[in-house]
């Protein structure tokens, strides 16, 4: 996904998150992102469309350029001291190398 780029993502919201949560569900982001106005909703599925054991999918976006512009800032933020990491990191990702991304966000992110 390329939020900074003005692109949309297709994910479930929990109108109730909790923040405790955040942990335990990698969904839970975009529903706390949603519900603190960061993001907007441009579709949704119509739940007499989906069938019973599916979620029901909402396409968001970043609701204006201010935000995109403090998001934009905030991940260059992430990788300004990261070097050669970064790039490693970057290229693990685009290659769909999990293990080698998470090696990379240790040294980046010191984790």
């Amino acid at each position: 996904m390329r939020k900074s780029q003005g692109e949309s993502i297709r994910c479930p919201i929990d109108e109730q998150i909790v923040y405790n949560q955040l942990d335990d569900n990698e969904a839970a982001i975009w529903s706390l992102l949603l519900a603190s106005g960061y993001l907007k909703v441009l579709s949704y599925d119509r739940l007499d469309l989906i069938e019973a054991n599916e979620d029901q999918m909402y396409e968001l976006t970043l609701t204006n350029y201010e935000v995109k512009r403090m998001f934009h800032s905030m991940v260059k933020g992430w990788f300004t001291n990261a070097g050669s990491a970064y790039n490693d990191f970057v290229k693990a990702l685009l290659s769909g190398n999990l293990k080698e991304m998470r090696n990379k966000d240790k040294t980046i992110f010191g984790l």
